[in-house]
């Protein structure tokens, strides 16, 4: 499955990239549910993000910075990478090599510019990024995200009842 494919899923996503574990690290906070331990990454979690946000997914693309980086991704350790996330999410889980996919010149478009921080896009069912986020959140970012998130969302069911 390729990035596409998976996002014409939802009618959103919320695409978490990294290319390295503090990247990974850095956009955990986005995901933890508000007044809760938990993070919309877990089993429990996630089926809480699926109740919470139906017509919405979390997809994760792990940018691998060079070929044998990108070797160890995708033939030595995938079992394990899938072993930390809820069996939900293993389709949603994708692995590509980064200057394959995504120029120079797109990374700075898409202000993806340090390899070793993470970046949270919000994607609408038009393939626009309607939300952008990178490194560690402040609480004020982690509260923008999911206010846009029920934004996006209400405007998608607005549109849906206008059309009828």
């Amino acid at each position: 499955m390729d990035l596409l494919d998976a996002l014409d899923k939802a009618k959103l996503t919320i695409l978490r990239v990294y290319s390295t574990d503090a990247g990974f690290e850095m956009t955990n906070d986005y995901f933890k549910i508000k007044d809760s331990e938990d993070t919309y990454m877990s089993s429990t979690g996630i089926k809480v993000f699926s109740q919470e946000y139906p017509e919405a997914q979390i997809v994760e693309l792990v940018l691998s910075e060079n070929a044998s980086k990108h070797f160890i991704h995708t033939f030595v350790t995938p079992g394990k990478l899938l072993q930390q996330r809820p069996k939900e999410q293993h389709d949603k889980y994708l692995i590509a090599r980064r200057d394959s996919v995504l120029t120079r010149d797109d990374r700075e478009k898409l202000l993806m510019t340090n390899a070793y921080s993470g970046y949270i896009y919000l994607i609408d069912q038009s393939y626009k990024i309607r939300w952008a986020g990178s490194g560690w959140p402040t609480e004020a970012e982690v509260d923008g995200l999911w206010k846009a998130v029920k934004g996006i969302l209400k405007e998608n069911t607005l549109r849906l009842n206008k059309n009828k």
